[in-house]
């Protein structure tokens, strides 16, 4: 055979190893021996936390979840906030309060507001809102207007009821109006003396429902029952006001010394209706924290009226009917109370009173402290037309009571530890 026979088949054999060797190149840098081919649809996504930093000499590890403080729970303070409708700088001289049926008998059972008169002053005196709200009521009352608000408190409707002898021709019915707008000025029904006067009136709205509740009153036009205004003004409204019903010269101000005296169906009752209230809560409203085990556990401001002819003694129980045990769980008993003393105040009790025992086992006050839902607290004073020389628990004293009690007057407030 010739040689360059063998040549050429040599060449030929050295071209097909190296194509051989190139191809398994190719093929060692796709797919390596022992190689396991993943389809992307079978990767799992792995989150940050748990990724290992191999250059760490230990693995990271989430920090722990740390769950937020809870919040303190708010106080409920008063349902709303209002001030006093006039300019501090430029206050009334003279007041009639609420309730007063003297000279100004009116249809449904006395004076349902408070009147403030100016005796020459400085300027005319001009009426502001006590508080924000809408204008659902502006017509002319004779040679005066009347403008009513309603506003939003945190639990109910509230209305505001203005006497004007002009109006703020600005304002219209379904305005919105800030807190102490404009309204317009005070009438001035004696102008040769220089003299203005004018009536203002607080209480809950009425709207059809109110609470899911039909309201009777709706048939009284846009106001339902009025109140008594001093527990929900400011501080400022409140101590002014008080300031200017001390030096009032009101000349029946013998038979009505306060300025709220039971009128409608005001806080404090019908007129002469024996009744207790707070200054820290309303009938049937939650008791404030600090006067529970949950706060510092200190007694609450209480106050009564028209205590009944011929009593000799009054004395104050507080118990929860919805406790968990056979007969409630008394919280207060304090008696031999004065009938001239009309009010406790804070954290203490009427001087000469004595206190008896009470549930846990102790004669102070010992507040509110339900195991579970919410409790009713009812205040309930007694007047009686005996002393009582001693009092050692709720079933004594109500032993000794019985056929002595001339009169009840009750106060629920309502409690639950949320």
């Amino acid at each position: 055979m010739d040689n360059r026979i063998y040549v050429i088949i040599l060449v030929l054999l050295l071209l097909g190893g190296v194509g051989l060797s190139f191809s398994g190149l190719l093929n060692s840098q796709d797919d390596p021996p022992n190689a396991v081919i993943i389809d992307e649809r079978d990767v799992v996504s792995i989150k940050q936390d748990q990724v290992v930093d191999i250059n760490r000499a230990d693995p990271l590890v989430p920090e722990p979840i740390v769950e937020p403080e809870p919040e303190p729970e708010p106080e409920l303070g008063p349902r709303i906030i209002i001030t006093l409708p006039f300019d501090p700088q430029n206050p009334p001289n003279d007041i009639m309060p609420m309730g007063e049926t003297v000279h100004h008998e009116a249809k449904y059972g006395g004076h349902p507001g408070i009147d403030f008169q100016w005796n020459d002053p400085d300027e005319p005196p001009k009426f502001y809102s006590s508080a924000g709200g809408e204008i659902v009521e502006l017509v002319q009352d004779g040679d005066d207007w009347r403008m009513v608000l309603f506003h939003t408190g945190y639990d109910d409707k509230y209305f505001t009821k203005y006497s004007l002898g002009s109006y703020n021709t600005e304002l219209e019915v379904g305005d919105v109006v800030e807190k102490f707008a404009f309204l317009g000025m005070v009438p001035s029904p004696h102008p040769e003396d220089n003299m203005f006067g004018t009536h203002w009136e607080f209480g809950l709205a009425c709207t059809e429902y109110r609470n899911g509740e039909l309201v009777e009153e709706c048939r009284f036009g846009f106001h339902g029952p009025r109140l008594c205004p001093l527990t929900y003004f400011d501080e400022d409204s409140l101590t002014l006001i008080e300031t200017l019903w001390e030096t009032a010269q009101y000349e029946d101000k013998d038979q009505f010394p306060l300025l709220c005296n039971g009128f409608y169906e005001g806080r404090d009752g019908e007129l002469k209706t024996f009744s207790i209230r707070s200054d820290d809560f309303e009938d049937k409203e939650r008791i404030p924290t600090k006067f529970t085990c949950d706060g510092t556990d200190i007694s609450p401001h209480l106050a009564w009226f028209n205590v009944p002819l011929g009593t000799v003694e009054l004395v104050l129980e507080m118990h929860d009917p919805d406790a968990p045990v056979s007969g409630g769980w008394t919280h207060w008993i304090v008696y031999n109370i004065s009938p001239d003393i009309t009010s406790i105040e804070i954290d203490s009790v009427p001087e000469g009173s004595k206190q008896a025992r009470n549930s846990f086992g102790r004669a102070p006050y010992g507040g509110p402290c339900p195991p579970s839902g919410t409790h009713r607290y009812i205040f309930t004073l007694y007047a009686l037309d005996t002393n009582l020389d001693s009092v050692s628990n709720l079933r004594d004293l109500h032993n000794k009571i019985d056929g002595h009690v001339l009169g009840e007057a009750k106060l629920t407030g309502l409690y639950s530890r949320r």
